[in-house]
């Protein structure tokens, strides 16, 4: 009996030792995971419907306006299923995720990103050009994007799908390749 309570405090022991150099020897960055190549905060979001701002991260706060379907914002920051964001006005709240898209390539720059219809719509019906549209550009290609330093489209897609679009692309690097993403 007592060779036994003698071995369970000796795995007891190495146990403990064990977790302790696990603990200081994780890197400080390890416990902060970001679903992103680059942290969200900074980024461009927009509104996809008319979507509330509110002055906390759930519904049970007080609802300081309603957005406009459209209406561009900087997100500060996440919070459950709330996105901290600040308004050109620079009016901050949160917003529900669910309705909030994302600008792709500020969160994940290494996707190769491709709007075909800024230079070369593909548009066609029942297989047939249409005039002043198939092979045309149109609209503005890329932009400058100042939070990555160089000109990009802009790709803005679900938040939910962003999350969901990272960890194909991390796969697809690890694997050596890359996506390609085309407007649809």
């Amino acid at each position: 009996m007592l060779h036994k309570n003698a071995v369970s405090a000796i795995l007891a022991v190495l146990l403990a030792v064990t977790l302790a150099f696990s603990i200081c020897l994780t890197p400080a960055y390890a416990a902060v995971q970001t679903p992103f190549e680059i942290e969200v905060s900074g980024s461009t979001g927009y509104a996809l419907c008319g979507l509330n701002l509110r002055t906390g991260p759930s519904t049970s706060y007080r609802v300081l306006k309603t957005m406009p379907a459209g209406t561009a914002f900087v997100i500060l920051g996440e919070a459950g299923g709330f996105l901290h964001v600040r308004l050109p006005d620079a009016t901050e709240g949160y917003a529900s995720s669910t309705y909030i898209m994302i600008n792709l390539p500020d969160v994940i720059p290494s996707i190769c990103y491709n709007a075909t219809n800024s230079y070369d719509s593909q548009y066609r019906s029942l297989g047939e050009s249409l005039p002043d549209i198939t092979g045309q550009s149109l609209y503005t290609g890329k932009v400058m994007n100042n939070r990555l330093g160089y000109e990009e489209y802009m790709m803005p897609v679900l938040y939910s799908m962003a999350k969901k679009i990272y960890l194909v692309q991390q796969a697809a690097l690890a694997n050596g390749d890359c996506l390609i993403l085309y407007e649809g």
